[in-house]
């Protein structure tokens, strides 16, 4: 399933308050959370996606994802402790004119069909390293 939710990012918007959206994600597993920053952002907003106190995107919480006229992509697989689950983005902004609009988007499957996917990868892993012992 996915999910968007556009987080309007007024001017001045400082880091130690930033705005902040909410979306609740039904399924148990987060594959991939991306941001799209339009033209003019200039990297100046800044996103991050939160459950409760944990940062989950990016890894950092001194980092935030930011760009410009840019789809910008994190992969996860991060399992949810229950089920809805509510993830808060959160945005902040430097520009001292303009307020910004990222759209975010988070996409999410059930358990069943997301841990096969995490199976598949370190069975192609394991593949992998074979391979390279054999070669």
């Amino acid at each position: 399933m996915l999910y968007v939710k556009d987080i309007n990012i007024p001017a001045n918007t400082p880091s130690d308050s930033p705005v902040e959206a909410e979306i609740e994600v039904e399924e148990k597993v987060i594959v991939l959370f991306q941001v799209y920053f339009p033209p003019g952002c200039c990297g100046l907003a800044k996103v991050s996606f939160w459950y409760g106190d944990e940062m989950i995107s990016p890894k950092h919480e001194y980092q935030w994802i930011h760009g410009d006229g840019s789809l910008i992509t994190d992969i996860r697989f991060w399992t949810a402790p229950e089920k809805p689950c509510t993830i808060t983005i959160k945005g902040y902004n430097e520009d001292d004119t303009y307020p910004h609009t990222p759209i975010c988007y988070i996409l999410a499957l059930p358990e069943e069909i997301a841990l096969s996917f995490v199976k598949l990868a370190k069975l192609y892993d394991i593949v992998v390293k074979l391979a390279e012992l054999v070669m």
